[in-house]
């Protein structure tokens, strides 16, 4: 619609809101028998051809023919098409919107100065109505009115343009245009102000236009009036609004995230302006599944406006739905704000699948893209195929497993179930042999050629152990720094392992040289656990702390040596991430890292492996549906690995309340 056009429907809106008084109008016509309509048809012989609207009681759209009209009025147009008004109210008759363009022809036997009303008649949907039109007799008139207005949306001051008419005569107006971020006030406009007799004024009432996009917080403009002042026939003014120092604040919005737990209920929210002056909003890049009551608007400082959110059922495809969605604003330090939204639709999505059994130990083979994990329930070390998304081969074990370690050639493997600790071969991917040992293996890690060293797991304990897989011999090494429950893990391409205790308080962080079966070094602090990148010239530990390996292995204080970061990871908040599981996708540069936060949100971090900066978060799903007839039930993420390429993440998730774990597969961002 053009703008002209527009701004004659606005009128129109407001002189049938606010009905024309009869008091100063002459010649008044009888009445007839027709349905009357309302219009802003108010022309002056002095105005060329213009737009001008008028409403019907007639409810559909339609086309009209105009029957009749007064003789002073020239049409461009006799037919035109009427538009159902979706302003209208249910209890207003008006229904329907048309068009005309016309002008009139001066009239010498109105020689008085005044407003004249007559009657053009107009034929729709099979009826007569009747529409009044209004003639101006001019006489003189002058207007007088601001070159220029300044707004300040900080003030309580009414908006508004000042115009006065100086001459002898009845000055009539016309908004021809205006910026698009302002609007005719309909509430506080009054029809009778379209003539103003000599020597009055009238402040024609403005607002500002709720649906207008800005891109600054100062808006410059012009408004330009048409008059029946034959010296100002066209009067602009230069209209210039400060916005203020407008605060967004979105309630209930939680690290610019958005959950939808309940997708019948959706999820309401509110957004406030809690600065000094005029807040405007807009969302925008909604996924199909997502609608939302109201996509953009305007608050006055210290003003609220609630929003509900909610989801298209049958848009929604089952497992977690996830989107970003986009948040512009004039608030000048949240411009624009990428929110994740999430909902879940019924069952899992096509890249969830099921593991049979409980997980209790996992690894990764990057060369071949290969997840190998050991579950007890049943007792298995399985092999799985991330590329073909299926179990490769299975290997049953006697008792159920606590732990398992690769050699970093990929030819052995050691698994540690109950009292025994078996060699399988990852060529044959079978069990060569089973050895016994004194005492329940706690965890294991690989040390040369067909050696491991494991730990036990008992109420106290002085010694790690060492097993040959190949000659089925073993022996012991006394480690004071150990405990019943110590994990242990070799630095990759390095002849050393580090251990950090379980049952001990503060958990401590040794290193042991395989080469001298004893201790390197020891740390007197609490780590808690700890993963290797870059070859193993770097440590990330729990503690959210970066380290070079070379301060563990160059140095001999096994009393308490000190921890010097290299780095620190920080979220995106600044808060500190204290890692459970951590992973590392060399060929990108990235790593990839779940939170050990008890609370923490289903996310998984990525981080750069230059100097440890937070980039982004992905999303998994919560909830997991074991069977097509059983309700989700809710999962936490315990290790994530990445694939050869980097271009995708395998997440495995275990059941809070009951035992199902499953993988789910989601694509990285870069």
């Amino acid at each position: 619609m053009k703008p002209a056009t527009k701004l004659a429907i606005l009128f129109l809106a407001a002189l049938v809101l606010n009905a024309c008084s009869n008091e100063f109008l002459d010649d008044m016509p009888a009445a007839t028998s027709y349905k009357t309509g309302a219009s802003g048809i108010v022309v002056t012989s002095r105005w060329d051809f213009l737009d001008y609207p008028f409403a019907c009681p007639v409810a559909t759209t339609t086309t009209f023919t105009i029957e009749e009209a007064p003789e002073w009025l020239v049409l461009e147009n006799t037919t035109g098409q009427l538009i159902v008004d979706p302003m209208a109210s249910s209890q207003s008759t008006l229904k329907s919107i048309g068009i005309i363009r016309a002008k009139a022809i001066q009239q010498g036997d109105l020689k008085k100065v005044g407003l004249y009303q007559e009657y053009m008649t107009i034929k729709a949907d099979g009826e007569l109505y009747r529409i009044p039109v209004y003639y101006v007799a001019d006489g003189s008139p002058r207007i007088e009115t601001e070159s220029s207005v300044l707004y300040d949306f900080r003030d309580y001051q009414e908006m508004q343009l000042r115009v006065r008419n100086t001459g002898q005569g009845l000055l009539v107006w016309k908004i021809a245009s205006m910026p698009e971020w302002l609007t005719l006030n309909n509430l506080q406009f009054t029809p009778a102000g379209l003539f103003v007799p000599a020597g009055g004024m009238y402040n024609i009432p403005l607002s500002f236009n709720m649906d207008a996009e800005m891109n600054s917080n100062t808006l410059e403009g012009v408004i330009e009036l048409i008059t029946n002042d034959t010296e100002n026939p066209v009067v602009s003014i230069r209209f210039v609004a400060d916005l203020g120092t407008p605060e967004l604040s979105l309630n209930g919005v939680y690290q610019n995230r958005i959950a939808i737990s309940n997708t019948m209920m959706g999820l309401s929210t509110s957004i406030y302006n809690q600065g000094n002056g005029l807040l405007t909003w807009q969302f925008s890049n909604l996924p199909e599944w997502l609608v939302l009551n109201k996509t953009r608007g305007n608050l006055t400082r210290y003003n609220s406006e609630s929003l509900l959110f909610e989801c298209v059922a049958d848009k929604l495809k089952p497992g977690l739905n996830s989107d970003t969605i986009l948040l512009k604003s004039n608030d000048p330090l949240r411009r624009e704000i990428k929110i994740a939204v999430s909902a879940r639709g019924v069952g899992n999505n096509a890249n969830t699948y099921a593991i049979d059994g409980n997980v209790v130990d996992v690894a990764f083979i990057k060369s071949t893209n290969t997840l190998v994990y050991a579950t007890s329930q049943p007792n298995r070390l399985v092999f799985y195929g991330l590329d073909s998304r299926s179990v490769k081969h299975t290997i049953t074990l006697s008792k159920a497993p606590s732990c398992f370690a690769i050699a970093e050639d990929n030819s052995i493997a050691a698994v540690g179930h109950g009292g025994l600790i078996s060699a399988v071969n990852m060529s044959t991917y079978t069990v060569d042999k089973s050895i016994e040992v004194g005492s329940l293996v706690y965890d294991i890690a690989w040390a040369d050629s067909s050696c491991f060293i494991y730990t036990e797991q008992t109420d106290y304990t002085d010694y790690m152990y060492r097993v040959d897989t190949k000659h089925s011999t073993t022996g012991n090494y006394l480690v004071r720094d150990v405990d019943g429950r110590t994990k242990i893990k070799k630095i990759p391409t390095k002849p050393y392992l580090m251990g950090i205790r379980q049952a001990t308080s503060p958990t401590g962080l040794l290193t042991f040289s395989l080469e001298k079966g004893s201790m390197q070094s020891y740390s007197h602090t609490s780590v808690g656990e700890v993963w290797f990148a870059d070859n193993g010239e770097l440590a990330i530990l729990r503690t959210g702390d970066v380290m070079r390996t070379s301060t563990a292995i160059e140095s001999t204080n096994t009393f308490n040596m000190p921890i010097t970061p290299v780095a620190t990871l920080n979220k995106a908040d600044g808060g500190r991430m204290y890692p459970w599981w951590v992973d590392f996708a060399a060929v990108k540069g990235k790593v990839f890292i779940l939170s050990a936060d008890y609370y923490s949100e289903p996310y998984v971090y990525q981080f750069e492996d230059n100097d440890y900066t937070f980039e982004c978060f992905y999303v998994y799903d919560k909830f997991y549906t074991p069977t097509t007839a059983s309700a989700p039930v809710e999962v936490k993420a315990r290790y994530v690995f990445s694939n050869r390429e980097g271009t995708e993440l395998a997440v495995l998730r275990e059941g809070t309340d009951a035992k199902y774990w499953s993988v789910e597969f989601i694509a990285t961002k870069n």
